[in-house]
């Protein structure tokens, strides 16, 4: 009944379009499928030879007929469903079924393009850019897995015996851009190097079974997810049609990982000279005008780093992870710095390669034309040997949330935990430290520290722990974390600048990019597997846009061997005359004091002037 009511309802709507008169004595001429005109492409003359624009039309007509006769019998499937009531039709069935239509509908439209394309037949005989001679030897299929399900793909396979190559053999794969046909990017043509998406590579030697189109959105799911999760998600947003099993999201992952390893020691090798250029390389580089800065150059780079702890089969492993991001708005007394597009990158190596990694990636961030660099982190010695040695000059600060640790073990040891004198000489010492404008102002921790413990026993509260010599010695060490870090320490300095003093990006990604994928229950990782998945969590956990290039010219000349040429200090202590210049301003009541001028320009740039030959 509500058929009916439907089609009759239907008839009477329905009105036919009105006939344009005909003149008298000619009869209609029934005309073919209007084939509409494709806009000129940009790059390709518009005029074609007539064979090649007939073909032209008969394919296109070919896929329009096609394509109308499938997309008629898809909607007549749907138009049932609307006959019957609500109830027994609802609104996420008829989704589903929508859905199913859509991904049918494109899976043979696809298969249909792919086969106009012909199997890329060279002849009978050809030859490879080697010079070798190959002949056609079959025509194989192969299937490749796409978002709207499995597709095959018929190419002309050739031989020749005398060449190894497989591109070669198969030239279809190459021009089609399968995974595994080409070899990997060029490190000038890294990947999103600043943050984004990972690039999908085959997962073995032989072709890979997921398009590239599919592998990049299956690599980056398994990058943020775990591969069983991130293949029921898959399934459940795409049917049945796109079902992946599990170990397929791993391999296709993990291979994405391993090929970024060697792309990023690629850059690093092209950015970071093995040896200090020659003095006709810097006079040849420096002589070269340097024109204005880019539109996207920073006048702060925040570069954050740390480390993390993550479980592998082979025991606990030191994770180091940074985050390099422009300071796109200063902070002041109520609000705090904004950042823009954070870089990340991570890796399991040593600092001496994470340093390189880091330098190169700020590089590419327009770390030579930053008035100021700034390095955040915390008190580990590491890092603070890193930035001396790969950003010397740069402004360092020991952020708040690692040095309020330390005051807090220093009242704990002193007063014990819950104790009223814990929170007020913790209170005290933080709220001085806050407003500390110099080094002599972070010095009032140690002699407070010193005054505390020598207290005597019976004027000490009840509750205080004991003077022991196990305790003392903890103490000593926080006293001497805070004495040693105190240039580093000045919150109050920082923030009259309005420079970042918290850490919160890269401590927030040792969280999110790290332990949130690789410090799951029961999660045992390889040292490779956790080297891989960490390469990727960098690039696809960061969840940042990929920032703009702003690369120095002058950055061609770093070099691994700071001491003899600091990379990022020859861009901004000479000028193109050769004419040394201050490259950090004075930062702070006591940093021109500590750091002026003449003791920078004799320290560093003695070193570079003498292999310029400008002295």
């Amino acid at each position: 009944m509500a058929g009916a009511l439907l089609v009759a309802q239907t008839r009477q709507k329905r009105r036919l379009p009105p006939m344009t008169s005909v003149a008298r004595g000619r009869g209609t001429r029934r005309a073919g499928p209007v084939v509409p005109h494709l806009p000129p492409l940009p790059g390709v003359s518009p005029p074609l030879p007539l064979a090649l624009e007939q073909q032209r039309q008969r394919a296109l007509t070919a896929v329009l007929d096609v394509a109308r006769i499938g997309l008629t019998v898809r909607v007549l499937r749907v138009a049932q469903s609307l006959t019957l009531p609500p109830s027994a039709c609802t609104l996420a069935a008829l989704e589903g079924e929508l859905r199913d239509t859509l991904l049918a509908l494109g899976a043979t439209r696809l298969t249909e393009l792919v086969r106009l394309r012909g199997t890329g037949d060279l002849g009978p005989a050809s030859t490879c850019p080697g010079g070798v001679r190959l002949v056609r030897k079959e025509v194989a299929p192969l299937c490749q897995r796409t978002w709207f399900g499995v597709i095959t793909l018929e190419r002309t396979v050739e031989a020749g015996q005398a060449c190894r190559v497989r591109v070669h053999h198969v030239p279809l794969d190459a021009a089609w851009g399968l995974l595994g046909a080409t070899e990997p990017a060029a490190a000038d043509r890294l990947p999103d190097a600043d943050g984004g998406t990972l690039a999908p590579v085959a997962p073995g030697t032989g072709p890979a079974r997921l398009a590239p189109g599919l592998a990049a959105v299956v690599v980056a799911c398994g990058a943020r997810l775990p591969y069983g999760e991130a293949a029921s998600l898959w399934e459940l947003v795409f049917g049945v049609v796109a079902r992946l099993a599990p170990n397929t999201v791993r391999a296709d992952t993990r291979a994405a990982g391993r090929a970024r390893e060697p792309q990023e020691a690629a850059a690093v090798a092209q950015a970071i000279r093995p040896r200090p250029p020659t003095r006709a390389q810097v006079r040849a580089v420096l002589d070269a005008p340097v024109g204005p800065p880019p539109a996207a150059a920073p006048e702060v780079l925040v570069i954050r780093l740390d480390g993390a702890l993550e479980r592998t089969r082979q025991g606990w492993k030191a994770v180091k992870l940074g985050a390099i991001a422009a300071l796109v708005a200063r902070g002041t007394a109520t609000a705090a710095a904004v950042l823009g597009a954070v870089t990340s990158t991570a890796t399991l190596a040593p600092a001496q390669a994470f340093g390189a990694q880091r330098l190169t990636a700020a590089q590419r961030r327009g770390l030579g034309w930053a008035p100021q660099v700034v390095i955040l982190g915390d008190g580990a010695k590491w890092i603070w040997k890193l930035a001396a040695r790969r950003f010397g000059g740069a402004i360092e600060i020991v952020d708040w949330s690692h040095a309020h640790q330390h005051l807090w073990t220093l009242a704990h040891l002193l007063s014990g935990e819950g104790a009223a004198a814990t929170w007020t000489w913790l209170e005290t010492l933080a709220g001085a430290r806050w407003v500390a404008e110099s080094s002599d102002d972070v010095a009032v921790i140690a002699q407070a520290t010193d005054e505390a413990w020598a207290t005597p026993r019976q004027d000490l509260p009840d509750g205080t722990p004991r003077r022991t010599q196990a305790r003392h010695r903890e103490v000593g060490k926080a006293v001497a974390s805070c004495t040693t870090n105190a240039s580093r320490m000045r919150d109050g300095a920082f923030r009259t600048q309005g420079l970042p003093v918290g850490s919160g990006v890269v401590e927030g990604g040792c969280q999110h990019v790290l332990h949130v994928r690789l410090k799951r229950p029961g999660a045992h990782w390889e040292v490779d597997s956790a080297e891989q998945m960490v390469r990727a969590r960098a690039v696809a956990g960061a969840c940042s846009a990929p920032a703009p290039r702003c690369s120095h010219p002058h950055d061609q000349l770093a070099c691994s061997l700071p001491e003899v040429l600091p990379a990022p200090i020859a861009s901004s202590l000479l000028s193109t005359d050769g004419r040394c210049r201050n490259w950090r301003k004075p930062q702070g009541r006591d940093c021109g004091r500590k750091r002026p001028a003449a003791r920078f320009h004799a320290t560093i740039s003695a070193p570079l002037r003498q292999l310029v030959g400008c002295m």
